[in-house]
């Protein structure tokens, strides 16, 4: 992504769901959203090789 170099970053906006928001995320180290029964939990998915 440009700009993010070796970097990660979330991006949180207000939208109408249950928890009252969504988010992206970007970068090597990426925290993945998962639906679990209608809640957005995070998922941390490691490093990929470079």
């Amino acid at each position: 992504m440009a700009g993010l170099d070796a970097g990660d970053a979330v991006m949180v906006w207000k939208a109408p769901t249950d928890q009252g928001y969504a988010f992206r995320t970007a970068g090597r180290n990426r925290r993945m959203p998962v639906d679990f029964d209608g809640l957005k939990l995070v998922s941390f998915s490691p490093e990929r090789p470079t």
